[in-house]
């Protein structure tokens, strides 16, 4: 096992949109980042990236659906690192990352809740299970989850991800309250619509009320916060970021 140099971080989805910018923001603030991803080859650019800047950091492949991959991401970055300080469960994805479309749950096809429901909610419990035990044997550490306001308003035509995305949510509270007497602090993000590069970006501006689209370092902004020092007393709750989306309705 490295012994710890400086503090480390696991970033799933690190290959993603937001996982790119949310593993820049941890390694601008000293952390060695973990590039988890299913996508390996994308990882490993990441965190090409990250070490050509001067930042240290590896790429690690992980289905986070699968616990013994979840168990090995945790091993593989304690034995990289020496310590895992910070996790940060960003994994996860709409109907369309397995090939499947918006629509009414009535019609919605059962391969495509069940992924669902594996990625967006089994993902971060098997995950966080297997990093959480390193945290309590050494009293520290932090936990931020990425939700969606889809989990706290709930959304026409994604009631699955909508399910799984409430789920965390609570899951977050829960895990606040059991690992609270360890010294640990979990929290959770909850984006409005963040538009990849290339998508339209008219709908997003026009769903909140800043009249701009919520951006991937918008995100990796709150992320940070929570993953700092100066979030200290902050645990068990719920950030949204959307621009206001989630107040109420928008009138003419």
């Amino acid at each position: 096992m490295s012994h710890p140099t400086q503090p480390a971080a696991i970033v799933t989805g690190g290959a993603g949109h937001i996982g790119q910018a949310i593993a820049a923001g941890l390694a601008a603030d000293g952390f060695a980042v973990a590039v988890a991803d299913l996508d390996l080859v994308r990882a490993q650019a990441v965190a090409d990236r990250l070490a050509a800047d001067g930042r240290r950091a590896i790429a690690v492949a992980v289905d986070v659906c699968s616990y013994a991959s979840a168990q090995c991401l945790a091993a593989t970055v304690l034995e990289a690192f020496g310590a895992i300080d910070v996790l940060v469960n960003n994994a996860g994805g709409s109907a369309r990352l397995v090939g499947g479309g918006y629509g009414p749950f009535h019609e919605a096809e059962e391969r495509v809740i069940a992924a669902m429901i594996d990625i967006n909610l089994k993902g971060p419990l098997f995950v966080t299970r297997a990093v959480a035990p390193y945290m309590v044997a050494r009293r520290q550490g932090r936990i931020v989850q990425v939700g969606s306001i889809c989990g706290v308003q709930g959304t026409e035509n994604v009631a699955d991800y909508s399910a799984a995305k409430g789920g965390v949510i609570a899951f977050t509270k829960a895990l606040a309250k059991e690992l609270g007497a360890h010294g640990i602090l979990v929290n959770c993000v909850s984006p409005g619509l963040v538009p990849r590069p290339g998508e339209e970006l008219e709908r997003a501006r026009q769903s909140n009320y800043l009249g701009r689209a919520c951006t991937a370092e918008d995100v990796a902004e709150l992320v940070r916060f929570l993953a700092g020092e100066k979030s200290g007393f902050i645990t068990g709750h719920n950030h949204v970021i959307d621009g206001g989306r989630s107040l109420a309705m928008k009138t003419a």
